[in-house]
């Protein structure tokens, strides 16, 4: 008989038993755990060491509670996890059941009823060919080792110069070198670099029709034009070198919920099959009923060679991950040579986490709960549709199931996204959080650097009464962001904002370019300016400031904290850092200039008129003149003369910032510069 080496309490840190040097300077709140643990206070190296992480004392159906007492109601399943909601009796008594016949099974010599039931649960009659499914602990292993099947698949095959994989811009398979090679999320990217498979993985546009088609192009030449340049991309590398083409059916976290154009995948599938290349499709986010069918490509009219799926897959009750591959995959392996596919690993269909996916599985499929996703996800993106309707910073709703989601920016009309350091997603997400519903934000949608979107992926077992409180206190969250930003309510329009809180409209801004024609003479060109600059009172321009960004590989550069930068600005433009971000800028009279007492000259690059009126003519001194008023924009690249009006008696007053040019480098550092807007008083 064999007893029990454990004692009967266990010292542990939720007990408070820990020696006492394990608790020194830690600020005890609840169980013998800050409630927000930060650098000092604990010992798990979290992914921040700048931004502590909010304790979860405990979930239950969609409701978590943190450590404060504060209830969430997770709009967003964590990352699309938590599909069946948390705490599911069901799901627990399956996994304790598990625990007490087999605990771990070594994949190279057994296999198990847990890991069968998983298998046969999703393929078992399934229409579409899909034959194995290999099974994994997390979507990153996944992707790595799709990649890694289809590799061998086509060694098997007798064609060892298979060596290239084709994947989208804008996308993202995971952290794995594999997986992040495939992607190309840039700030996830970007410490690896050197490291990751760039010589072997190339990138095509995304079919991301909101930001990438072109203007007057339709939804079929949209298509048409992504298809040839995926065919362009493998007949560049040599079609005979590429193993596959990859992407999300509904791209998840780095755009938002980006479905595909109509045919797009049929197009994709057509040059792939022309080519003898195999279709991975990964499902990890959107898979598993999330898009209210068990699989996404199932409305996409194609069959994928291999996909993956994640998250949904076990509902979050076990880290679990799957590869599915098709017949004709399989059956490489059966007549290739080895008859084997050399790929193993220590937690390879963990019965554990098998268990517990196939009693999720098996409730999803018994509960309707896919057809359910289907139905709730028609509210929610009308709900979304209906209550965001009106708003001038929201460019697109999409999505598709229960997974939805928002893109911020500018302006409509231009679509143009707010610069990264706004974090505009973020801050509706802390928002919506404040008031009790957690969403998942994201940043760089556009293109790595900029763009902001907001995800709602929440439980298939969500209630209507839920998915409608959802709505609304995003909507709710989204407008207290736009005031405390201090943005304009309307299209084209500018606020005055006074220090009492109250706002007067003021005309759409208009921007004037100055250019040069055939002749070489300055000349004015009107444009409307889609704008969310607003205008301080006079008597506040001094704490004003145009706000601009400098960017270094896509990454923000604080020009403060940089002193070979800040040396830079001080001594050589003379012009002080001002403001948040380390902005360079200036307020200037255009009062009486030492040549005359009734003009003054200045060289910028951008310049918002704040006070009064001003004339200004070109640098060629014989060009037009342009009458400017309160908020009129002139972009710049010489000199601007600032004329006195005779008929008033005050200067003119302008807000003016120097941008030597689009790229700057300084020693060694080489900046992108891109203006932002005006940086208001508190």
């Amino acid at each position: 008989m064999v007893t029990s080496v454990y004692p009967t309490e266990v010292p542990s840190l939720l007990n408070g038993d820990h020696p006492k040097t394990m608790v020194e300077g830690l600020a005890i709140k609840k169980n013998g755990i800050t409630l927000n643990p930060t650098d000092e206070t604990t010992f798990l190296f979290h992914r921040s060491f700048e931004y502590p992480l909010k304790l979860m004392e405990r979930s239950d159906g969609h409701t978590i509670t943190m450590g404060d007492g504060h209830q969430i109601l997770d709009a967003c399943g964590g990352a699309a996890v938590a599909c069946i909601g948390q705490g599911n009796e069901e799901v627990i008594a399956a996994a304790v059941a598990q625990m007490r016949e087999i605990t771990y099974a070594h994949p190279l010599s057994y296999t198990t009823a847990a890991a069968e039931g998983l298998a046969r649960c999703f393929l078992g009659e399934n229409p579409w060919g899909l034959q194995k499914m290999f099974i994994v602990g997390s979507g990153s292993e996944a992707n790595d080792v799709a990649m890694k099947l289809a590799r061998h698949f086509f060694v098997e095959k007798g064609e060892p110069e298979r060596v290239n994989f084709v994947a989208r811009a804008q996308s993202f398979h995971g952290n794995t070198i594999g997986a992040l090679s495939l992607g190309s999320h840039v700030a996830r990217r970007r410490p690896y670099l050197p490291i990751i498979l760039g010589n072997r993985v190339s990138h095509v546009s995304p079919a991301y029709a909101y930001q990438y088609m072109a203007s007057g192009e339709t939804e079929a030449g949209f298509v048409a034009r992504l298809a040839s340049e995926l065919e362009d991309e493998f007949l560049r590398l040599g079609p005979h070198t590429v193993v596959a083409f990859v992407a999300e059916t509904v791209v998840g976290a780095t755009s938002g919920c980006v479905t595909a154009p109509a045919g797009y995948f049929i197009a994709v599938k057509a040059v792939c099959d022309k080519y003898g290349i195999l279709l991975i499709l990964d499902e990890i986010m959107c898979g598993a009923g999330r898009t209210g069918t068990t699989f996404a490509f199932e409305q996409e009219g194609v069959v994928p060679d291999i996909v993956t799926l994640g998250k949904g897959l076990g509902g979050g009750y076990a880290p679990i991950a799957a590869i599915i591959a098709h017949k004709r995959v399989c059956d490489g392996f059966r007549g290739g040579p080895s008859k084997a596919f050399n790929h193993g690993q220590t937690y390879q269909a963990h019965p554990l986490s098998c268990a517990i996916a196939t009693s999720v599985q098996t409730i999803i499929q018994r509960d309707n709960l896919v057809d359910r996703c289907a139905h709730l996800g028609k509210l929610l993106g009308a709900m979304l549709k209906e209550k965001f309707a009106d708003c001038e910073y929201v460019g697109e709703v999409r999505g598709r199931g229960l997974f939805w989601a928002l893109e911020f920016v500018q302006s409509r009309q231009t679509k143009k996204p707010f610069m990264a350091s706004v974090g505009f997603a973020s801050k509706v997400h802390k928002e919506s959080f404040q008031r009790g519903v957690s969403l998942y934000p994201g940043s760089g949608s556009v293109d790595g650097k900029v763009g902001d979107h907001l995800m709602f992926a929440p439980a298939y077992t969500s209630s209507e009464e839920e998915i409608l409180h959802i709505v609304q206190t995003a909507r709710d969250a989204y407008d207290q962001v736009v005031s405390e930003l201090r943005l304009p309510t309307k299209p084209g329009a500018l606020f005055q904002q006074y220090d009492d809180g109250s706002s007067s409209n003021l005309r759409p801004l208009k921007r004037y370019i100055t250019t040069h024609d055939e002749n070489g003479k300055g000349v004015f060109c009107e444009e409307k300016f889609e704008s969310i600059i607003p205008i301080v009172p006079p008597n506040n321009i001094e704490r004003a400031g145009l706000h601009v960004h400098y960017h270094t590989q896509g990454f923000p550069v604080d020009l403060s904290e940089n002193k070979d930068l800040k040396r830079y600005f001080e001594s050589t433009q003379n012009i002080p850092l001002a403001n948040e971000g380390g902005s360079v800028c200036r307020v200037v009279d255009l009062g009486p200039g030492q040549s005359s007492p009734m003009h003054r000259t200045i060289s910028l690059d951008y310049g918002v008129v704040l006070a009064g009126e001003v004339d200004l003519v070109l640098e060629d001194w014989d060009g037009p003149t342009k009458h400017l008023n309160v908020g009129d924009v002139v972009i710049q690249r010489g000199t601007i003369h600032g004329w006195r009006n005779p008929s008033k008696d005050h200067w003119s007053r302008m807000l003016y910032v120097l941008l030597p040019s689009e790229k700057l480098k300084i020693n060694d550092t080489e900046l992108d510069v891109e203006l932002d807007g005006l940086v208001l008083p508190k």
